[in-house]
């Protein structure tokens, strides 16, 4: 690899957040179940740091994108992501399940949860009991099919 191609992460300082190491952990357990990670990834510190890693050979974990992207990068690809929901005609069904909040309101709720999950510290004061809340409101969207269009 030639030296302008290395990283040089963290360019943003993480820090946990509520949720961080459960989801973390449920989503580590589930790929090694599932032969996607190796056995001892729980304990391997390369992947359960919140910095990415400067090996481009290595993956990227959502837990480490706070490290890579920032408050302002992760704001900026979930409003690209809630426009491009928004606007989208060949799922109208999905759609309109979200027009009834505004864009404004969609990015922040994402970006607290974001946040407080992927290094940018604690930002999600709603809990568990909130999130569900959120989904159980959106029922009707939240399914396979919609799982798909997400």
């Amino acid at each position: 690899m030639n030296g302008s191609n290395k990283f040089a992460y963290p360019l943003f300082k993480p820090a946990k957040g509520r949720h961080t190491d459960m989801f973390r952990e449920k989503y580590v357990k589930h790929c090694i179940k599932k032969g996607l990670m190796p056995e001892d990834s729980i304990s391997n510190e390369k992947i359960n740091s919140l910095v990415a890693s400067n090996d481009p050979e290595d993956k990227i974990h959502f837990w480490q994108l706070y490290s890579v992207l920032g408050e302002d990068g992760m704001k900026k690809v979930i409003t690209i992501f809630y426009m491009s929901v928004l606007n989208d005609t060949e799922n109208a069904w999905f759609s309109e399940a979200f027009k009834e909040k505004s864009l404004k309101r969609h990015v922040r709720g994402q970006c607290e949860f974001w946040l407080d999950l992927m290094g940018g510290g604690v930002e999600y004061k709603k809990g568990l009991e909130g999130l569900e809340c959120l989904h159980e409101a959106s029922s009707e969207v939240m399914t396979s099919k919609g799982a798909k269009v997400w």
